[in-house]
């Protein structure tokens, strides 16, 4: 059974600056992704795989340094988000009578979070996260206790009050009882 575990985060002005240009990066990224879904059914009429832009990501980590500087995890995660939006708009397409809904491109103020999607390039040290493309460590609220080994992944969402980060963690599913009068 996977839990989610959410804590506020503490970032200082340089971290918080970081925070919002990582978060801008993913939002471009995201755009920019499909745009490029976009022109490759117009051009081929078939639907460019998540692996196929996983190869484009890996070129363009080569020939842009700005996107090399953040971790390739990170940038994964957000072009599985544009295989998942795709993905759902292909199934909401398949049923009759309902509005598919095309995956729109995200102005600022619509892309508020951003996430790893596996449990590498980031680690957590005694309330502390670390992680490329961050100067230095950001404090995290630890309020009740987090099973460290099974962190499945993280996502880090900028809400009114600043920054939380939610950690999805595997946990063992306890039995369930039996209703023995």
């Amino acid at each position: 059974m996977i839990l989610s575990y959410q804590y506020r985060l503490h970032p200082n002005k340089a971290q918080h600056a970081a925070l919002n240009l990582i978060l801008e990066a993913q939002r471009e990224l995201y755009n920019a992704a499909l745009v490029d879904r976009k022109l490759w059914w117009i051009k081929t009429d078939e639907n460019r795989s998540l692996y196929g832009q996983y190869k484009l990501l890996t070129q363009a980590r080569i020939e842009v340094p700005e996107m090399a500087a953040l971790p390739s995890n990170l940038q994964r995660a957000t072009l599985k988000r544009v295989d998942e939006a795709y993905k759902g708009f292909f199934r909401r397409a398949k049923k009759k009578g309902t509005k598919a809904g095309f995956p729109r491109s995200k102005g600022k103020g619509w892309f508020k979070s951003f996430g790893f999607s596996e449990f590498s390039g980031i680690r957590l040290k005694k309330s502390r996260l670390y992680f490329k493309g961050l100067p230095g460590s950001l404090r995290v609220n630890m309020h009740r206790p987090l099973p460290i080994d099974s962190i499945k992944s993280y996502t880090f969402k900028k809400d009114t009050k600043g920054w939380m980060v939610s950690f999805a963690v595997e946990v063992a599913q306890e039995p369930k009882r039996s209703s023995v009068s």
